[in-house]
């Protein structure tokens, strides 16, 4: 049993090693939010409106503000897949387009 339990150790090492390597940190960045896309998952709908809310990106963390209400931490920032960050229950996907990676992004 012990046997076994190294083996399956010794071969995830890698792989979380192979993960940590990979995961990026997102960039010190100021983003201005256009549109607000709202999905009601009971109804399977969705809304949209206009927004003028201010993601600001720096040191792993991000912060809002609107003008409705002053700046405030919001959550951690993590990397789950190239190109696509979590924080909190919001999805950010920044677009690779060429060498434009962070010049667009969904959220």
């Amino acid at each position: 049993m012990k046997s076994a339990v190294r083996v399956a150790l010794v071969l995830l090492s890698p792989l979380v090693l192979l993960s940590v390597a990979q995961a990026q940190a997102i960039p010190d960045l100021v983003c201005r939010g256009d549109e607000v896309v709202s999905i009601d998952h009971s109804r399977l709908t969705t809304s949209k409106y206009a927004s003028t809310d201010i993601y600001r990106f720096s040191g792993g963390k991000l912060y809002i503000s609107s003008k409705e209400r002053e700046e405030y931490l919001y959550s951690d920032v993590r990397e789950v897949e190239p190109g696509r960050y979590t924080s909190a229950h919001k999805t950010i996907h920044f677009g690779v387009v060429g060498d434009q990676r962070f010049r667009n992004a969904t959220a």
